[in-house]
């Protein structure tokens, strides 16, 4: 563990902050789900949300670590390739016959990817480079 840490870059302050906010996640989450727990299934057990949700932390610190080990350069070449995708998305599913929809949503899993998330983060990703050292 002392390794993993100390092959951390960036700001420490900030890994702290985000471990703490994943920790601190973990109460919502029992509060929500003992709902959930007690509608579904009649028991009341949260362990199974709980685990559930000790995945996503584990599976999102790993995506993080694996992120901040890549040098930023790479991320506007890739934000390049992807930004006509994400114009080629918003043509489609902006057209005048969906406009009513405000929040159209791709199910992936059980939770969802809004398509204005996208192009928030390709343009996050293109305007990179205005923030060189």
């Amino acid at each position: 563990m002392l390794q993993l840490i100390k092959n951390l870059k960036g700001d420490k302050v900030i890994w702290t902050f985000v471990a703490l906010l994943a920790l601190f996640s973990f109460m919502p989450v029992f509060s929500a789900s003992s709902n959930l727990a007690y509608m579904g299934h009649g028991t009341g057990n949260t362990l199974g949300y709980l685990v559930k949700h000790f995945a996503h932390i584990c599976i999102g610190f790993m995506i993080i670590y694996w992120i901040h080990k890549v040098p930023y350069h790479y991320f506007r070449a890739i934000s390049i390739v992807a930004l006509p995708v994400v114009w080629a998305i918003a043509c489609l599913y902006f057209s005048k016959r969906n406009r009513y929809r405000r929040s159209q949503c791709q199910p992936m899993d059980s939770s969802a990817i809004h398509r204005n998330h996208l192009s928030n983060l390709d343009a996050r990703l293109y305007s990179l480079d205005d923030f060189r050292g």
